[in-house]
């Protein structure tokens, strides 16, 4: 990837040839022609329940994807419900889920009906709440307001790692594989320069990016993004 081949330089900074928001899909800044195939794949099967598992390196934006695939699809009036498993023990899991034992109408999984339910760090989840979720959506799966479930992974080759079989083959069923940041050297720069639009808005700095900078943003490594 050339600088030049998305930028001018103007007076020592560099300047987008084309704006911002050609590259933008909601809240994903892209030029990475695998990622936005499969961005493309999420559009196509936002109308089903086709379940989702994201997998992505940590801060690759698998947060990101699952509210964009949460956008995208025919449940988008309804809040996308999360769910992060490596902040609680077992015991809340089960609670945050399934609802305590007084009112079960405040679990997640009540309150995501006709929606979308993100679980992070589902491998974390003991196996025989696993097996309980797994009864839970077999039970629901036809209703009208059935969930569609979403969960992520760090890494692709974690896919199967502390899942039950059962919980393995439901969320096979479609794989979004984030590629990591050095890997799309394009996004680096497109990200750069959404930051400096952020900051413009927010804090109403005007900053700019000189070449050498960018140059040296781009032969940096991004361990963990």
């Amino acid at each position: 990837m050339k600088i030049q081949d998305y930028c001018d330089t103007v007076d020592g900074a560099l300047r987008l040839k084309i704006p911002l928001s050609t590259f933008c899909r909601g809240n994903i800044v892209t030029d990475d022609d695998g990622l936005k195939r499969q961005l493309d794949l999420l559009v196509r099967c936002g109308q089903g329940r086709v379940p989702l598992t994201i997998c992505g390196e940590k801060g690759s934006g698998k947060d990101r994807i699952a509210q964009y695939a949460h956008e995208v699809s025919v449940r988008n009036g309804v809040p996308l419900i999360k769910m992060n498993c490596a902040y609680l023990t077992a015991e809340q899991q089960f609670v945050n889920l399934f609802g305590p034992a007084a009112n079960k109408a405040l679990g997640l999984l009540s309150r995501a009906a006709g929606g979308s339910l993100y679980i992070e760090n589902v491998d974390l989840m003991p196996v025989h709440l696993q097996y309980q979720l797994v009864d839970f959506i077999r039970a629901n799966i036809a209703e009208e307001k059935s969930i569609r479930f979403m969960v992520c992974f760090k890494e692709q080759a974690a896919l199967h790692s502390g899942l039950s079989e059962e919980m393995a083959s439901y969320f096979n069923t479609m794989v979004f594989d984030i590629p990591p940041l050095r890997k799309r050297p394009q996004d680096v720069l497109l990200l750069t320069f959404q930051q400096l639009q952020t900051i413009r808005q927010e804090y109403r700095l005007e900053r700019k990016l000189s070449p050498e900078v960018m140059s040296a943003m781009l032969t940096y490594d991004w361990p963990g993004n």
